[in-house]
């Protein structure tokens, strides 16, 4: 028997913090809550029920600056072939805006994503678990040190976005004015980051400057002495897939494969250009949008399936 939203998203020692449920999620829309980080910072998100026959449940990590709402439409596919889904907002944007004062971009893989994690690790029904990171919420994975629950992971755009990874002159000179310049400038004049400088929602300064300080660096996410922070990809060995597309200014192919050298384990890449999807162009948001054809998702939630345990 399928089990009913109420009952696999109540905590058992979080139920103040998730009042806000109501007794059962609207078929496509979800139901919106608040899920506690791993320092204890309240997060918004909303579950997906699946349904019909449960048999995953998966948890989507969004792009540096983008909503959760961003991934409604593949959140409510994944819920539609069986699958309990937890999309979120790392604090200081989105809903949990009002938990970004004070926040490093660290604090998005070390608390808000294992956060994440674990609270859709330890509520029923006890599926199998598989991680889906687009951009930033691929290489955010190597922050948590929890990620092993996760049996399997897929990333869509997520790269290394060292300047040098870019294959071109002119996205050299782009990415390196970009994290140089760009968005300590920008930054430091408003006090924050404008989202029209990156394409995203603005993010609070500590996140932005740790963001460019990282990308400045040819190892990127390293701790404040300059030291690579390797501790948890290596010691992810389930299987990765990471989705390189042809066109993606943000995430080129070499990029890409700069991070799938990081895990411990298993990884692949696979390359995706516009017309191998039938369309003119997909970049590095196309993925998730509603007019993907699904025969794509389609093949990422078998791949899923078959390894996440």
């Amino acid at each position: 028997m399928m089990m009913q939203a109420s009952e696999w998203m109540v905590s058992p020692d979080y139920e103040l913090l998730c009042a806000g449920i109501t007794p059962q999620a609207e078929p496509g829309r979800g139901q919106d809550l608040r899920i506690p980080a791993r320092d204890g910072i309240a997060l918004a998100a909303t579950a997906y029920e699946p349904r019909g026959a449960a048999g995953l449940a998966v948890v989507i990590n969004g792009a540096t600056g983008v909503p959760r709402g961003y991934y409604r439409a593949f959140a409510d596919y994944l819920a539609g072939h069986g699958c309990a889904v937890l999309t979120y907002d790392y604090r200081g944007i989105g809903g949990s805006r009002d938990g970004g004062g004070g926040a490093r971009m660290r604090d998005w893989g070390e608390h808000d994503l294992a956060g994440a994690l674990a609270w859709m690790e330890r509520y029923p029904p006890r599926l199998p678990l598989a991680a889906i990171g687009h951009s930033a919420g691929g290489w955010l994975m190597g922050l948590a040190d929890n990620n092993r629950c996760a049996g399997a992971a897929l990333m869509v755009g997520s790269q290394v976005p060292y300047w040098r990874h870019w294959p071109t002159l002119g996205g050299k000179l782009v990415t390196w004015a970009t994290m140089h310049l760009l968005i300590p400038g920008a930054t430091r004049l408003c006090g924050h980051l404008p989202g029209a400088v990156f394409g995203g929602e603005a993010l609070p300064p500590g996140i932005a400057l740790e963001w460019a300080r990282w990308s400045r660096h040819r190892d990127f996410l390293v701790d404040d002495a300059g030291q690579p922070l390797r501790e948890h990809f290596r010691e992810y060995r389930n299987p990765v897939r990471l989705i390189a597309v042809s066109d993606d200014i943000f995430a080129p192919p070499p990029a890409v494969r700069a991070l799938s050298t990081w895990f411990g384990g298993e990884t692949e890449v696979q390359t995706l250009r516009p017309r191998d999807v039938g369309l003119r162009r997909l970049g590095h948001f196309g993925w998730f949008r509603k007019d993907m054809p699904r025969q794509h998702w389609d093949e990422a939630l078998r791949w899923l399936r078959r390894h996440a345990r």
